[in-house]
């Protein structure tokens, strides 16, 4: 779960594993261990990443459970209309991530940090 949700945040901001391990003062190999989930991250590395990503942790720990509490529905939308960058985001969750499948209802609240 940990390496998936690296691996998306990664994907969302167009960064290669080599890039983000030179971030984070790793190496390629064991970034692509965390991400294939053969290997859990340190919590000071776990930190890292996340500051590499520009996340919270919370972000990248959430499991399916945690995940589906979050949904998305048109009040949303009326709430940020017009906004390329969310939808941009709930295509990216939509096609990539199947714990998203179910998902009725997401709130981001500020759209500059995504």
């Amino acid at each position: 779960m940990i390496g998936k949700n690296i691996q998306f945040y990664r994907d969302l901001r167009e960064m290669k594993g080599k890039d983000l391990a030179a971030k984070v003062g790793c190496s390629v190999g064991a970034l692509s261990h965390i991400e294939k989930g053969s290997r859990q991250p340190s919590v000071d590395m776990l930190y890292k990443i996340a500051d590499a990503l520009d996340v919270s942790v919370i972000n990248l720990v959430l499991d399916e459970k945690e995940i589906n509490r979050f949904y998305y529905d048109d009040a949303v939308k009326a709430f940020h209309p017009g906004s390329e960058q969310l939808n941009r985001v709930l295509d990216i969750l939509k096609k990539d991530n199947a714990a998203w499948s179910d998902a009725k209802r997401i709130a981001i609240v500020n759209l500059d940090d995504v």
